[in-house]
């Protein structure tokens, strides 16, 4: 198997989803001590959050590489709830079977909220119907636009992200 057939497979979500597993089933004293960037504020929720996210995104990624995927909305849907799911049932491990460590339910919101901003970046970007340049229907976009839409795209998602900022600063 090439490298592109690998990375054009199910095997980077696969590894990813391996990875949060063994991440999240670590024992608390085998945690590094707190150091600089980890006395950033909520840093352990913004791990989450981006573990879960990314999560999300390998695997619509893997799922929209498919040539009969079907209606991709309600997959990829399916494969965020997939996701939420697994951040509780992870969070439930660290409670009952890992020792040193807690159930936080903030770790749960930030994972279900990185599993949702990984729904919409991957509604964005890997539906066949996206309102993007690679639609045959749809203008052919110059580079410049392409920039632009992807600029204003990267400034909606720093937006949410400054609003969930602030949201977990209020709570």
């Amino acid at each position: 198997m090439n490298l592109k057939k690998l990375v054009n497979s199910f095997w980077p979500a696969l590894f990813w989803s391996a990875i949060i597993v063994f991440l999240l089933s670590i024992p608390g004293s085998d945690l590094p001590e707190e150091s600089s960037f980890l006395s950033i504020p909520y840093f352990d929720k913004w791990v989450h959050f981006g573990i879960f996210a990314l999560f999300v995104v390998l695997w619509c990624w893997a799922v929209s590489l498919k040539k009969h995927s079907g209606n991709l909305v309600r997959k990829f849907i399916w494969i965020t709830l997939a996701g939420i799911l697994l951040g509780y049932l992870m969070e439930l491990v660290q409670k009952y079977l890992v020792p040193h460590r807690d159930y936080d339910l903030w770790d749960v919101v930030a994972d279900g909220a990185g599993a949702i901003a990984g729904l919409v970046f991957s509604l964005k970007v890997f539906r066949k119907n996206r309102p993007l340049w690679k639609q045959g229907s749809q203008p052919k976009l110059t580079a410049y636009e392409k920039i632009d839409y992807l600029k204003s795209y990267t400034l909606k998602t720093y937006k949410s992200i400054f609003y969930f900022e602030r949201l977990v600063k209020v709570i």
